[in-house]
């Protein structure tokens, strides 16, 4: 079983083996799920359908807990994306 150097930088990062990294298909940058299991951690690759879909749920969750200001409200859709598009339109100034 091969051994790792765990290092510690903002995070802690753990290095694979080439070896075992090509077996996994991870590549530099690439992602992997890690889950506590009962003797240790579970690394999983983690494919980018898969990356697409996490991303789109964290987007979801999100969303859901997006509410108008009582402002915002009180105006008609249309309304709203007009305000909301003067506001962008105020930053880029």
């Amino acid at each position: 079983m091969p051994r790792v150097r765990v290092k510690k930088s903002g995070g802690v990062s753990v290095t694979l083996p080439e070896r075992l990294a090509a077996v996994l298909h991870v590549e530099e940058g690439g992602f992997v799920d890690v889950e506590e299991v009962k003797d240790g951690v579970l690394l999983r690759p983690l494919s980018l359908e898969e990356r697409r879909k996490a991303a789109l749920e964290g987007i979801h969750a999100l969303q859901a807990e997006v509410r108008p200001s009582p402002e915002m409200a009180r105006l008609s859709p249309e309304e709203q994306e007009d305000a909301i598009l003067a506001m962008l339109e105020e930053d880029d100034e």
